[in-house]
């Protein structure tokens, strides 16, 4: 792509996000004002509210919002949306309630209107934008120097969604001589490196030979992981959990998660308290057997505790030991199906989140028997018990059900994302997708 088209698309960016300022200004004061509203209240208030959208614009502009590079309908996108968001709403409160006096004005309702409107405008825009503009006409020619398992997932994946802005172009190192001609025939602006090109020294001298045509490097572990959002688990060796595990240690974070979580514990515990005596009788009704169903779970560090659910299971569900459960288990009651898919089951682990021994957002804990299962052939599966388990993660929001070992190797990538990039706009995101989950009734 040219620079000309690239400051076009930027200009239509820039000019779309300042249209919507206005017009949702313009809203909320035809809403606020109904039938005395005039032109001279809105420009009463369009001065002072032009001072705090340049700060606005001027926050989406250092957080990249305004790059086409990062102009993508991924995480990572949405979440400097989220953190400009929260930035602007803090200097407009901090600009209007030190200065209102002076100006003239009362923003109160407004200004939280104002904020609420444009958001919902400023997503829909953004979501289109991404989409339909920049992805038919622009995306980033990336080389892609491997062609092991993951780099075909990762081509499958940008394949069948375009969205993500990528136009990957396979490349074996068989052609090393004739890299700085692909590069420039094809517009290369990104390259993904893996560990194959490392035992190839000739193809390591002619990518270094490449790098005065200012092109990008990404190594195909973190590129793998920007697309699908899991870790390659076969491509990683210790080196990567002691170069990438950095978050452990957050003070303000854990205490304020603990914080939420018994927060949350005290508002569930009120409907949890209402529906369990009618749960309670269904379940006693429907075979005469017990009502709660305990088990042992592997925890942080290893620690062992039990945890109570509603029972979802006939009673003789594991009289040949533990199993797997499955999709459409024959052993799940009917009202335990209803139970499960809508994650009442789980209201009784409430306590343990209580306790301390869960979080409402974290890797899911495994029985002690799968457990032992699981490290003996999934490599660095010990690692996902280094954070609290929870009663749903990211690996439950994005994988369906698990009933082998292949499924929790799968499911580890996407602990190990977690555990990577734990943050609290992560535990949101997780939070709204295990909304949609259920809602879909699908995953577990």
């Amino acid at each position: 792509m040219s620079e000309f088209k690239q400051k076009i698309k930027k200009i239509i960016l820039i000019f779309g996000d300042i249209t919507l300022l206005y017009l949702s200004l313009f809203v909320i004061l035809s809403l606020r004002y109904g039938d005395k509203y005039s032109i001279d209240i809105f420009w009463q208030h369009f001065y002072p509210f032009s001072i705090i959208y340049f700060f606005w614009l001027s926050v989406f502009y250092i957080n990249n919002l305004y790059s086409l590079e990062y102009a993508r309908n991924t995480y990572g996108f949405f979440s400097l949306v989220i953190k400009s968001f929260l930035f602007n709403a803090f200097i407009s409160v901090l600009f209007f309630y030190l200065a209102f006096n002076k100006i003239g004005i009362s923003p109160k309702t407004i200004l939280a209107f104002n904020i609420l409107i444009f958001a919902v405008l400023f997503i829909a825009w953004r979501l289109f934008y991404n989409y339909f503009i920049k992805t038919k006409t622009f995306s980033i020619n990336t080389l892609l120097l491997s062609d092991n398992e993951e780099a075909k997932e990762i081509i499958g994946k940008i394949n069948s969604h375009p969205q993500l802005g990528y136009n990957i172009i396979p490349y074996l190192q068989d052609d090393a001589k004739n890299l700085k001609k692909i590069i420039t025939d094809n517009n290369i602006k990104l390259i993904i490196t893996s560990e194959e090109i490392k035992s190839n020294p000739e193809f390591l001298h002619n990518l270094y030979e490449c790098l005065p045509l200012k092109v990008g490097f990404e190594n195909l572990p973190n590129f793998y992981e920007q697309i699908t959002g899991k870790i390659p688990i076969s491509i990683i060796g210790r080196i990567w959990f002691l170069e990438n595990i950095k978050n452990l240690n957050r003070p303000a974070y854990n205490l304020f998660k603990r914080v939420v979580d018994v927060a949350l514990s005290v508002i569930f515990a009120l409907p949890a308290i209402i529906l369990s005596p009618l749960i309670a009788a269904i379940i006693k009704y429907q075979d005469n057997g017990p009502i709660f169903y305990r088990q042992k779970r592997f925890g942080e560090n290893g620690k062992i505790f039990t945890i109570t659910k509603f029972r979802t299971m006939n009673t003789n569900s594991e009289n040949s030991g533990p199993k797997f459960t499955e999709k459409n288990d024959n052993r799940i009651t009917k009202f335990g199906k209803f139970l499960r898919d809508t994650r009442i089951d789980e209201l009784p682990q409430i306590i343990n989140v209580l306790k301390g021994e869960m979080s409402f957002i974290g890797p899911r804990p495994e029985r002690p028997e799968f457990v032992e299962d699981f490290q003996k052939q999934i490599p660095f599966y010990n690692f996902r018990h280094i954070v609290k388990p929870g009663l749903t993660g990211w690996a439950q929001v994005n994988y369906d059900y698990g009933s082998s070992i292949e499924d929790a190797y799968k499911k580890l990538q996407y602990d190990l994302y977690y555990i990577k990039n734990k943050s609290l706009i992560l535990d949101i995101n997780t939070a709204f997708k295990t909304i949609l989950t259920i809602i879909n009734r699908k995953g577990r």
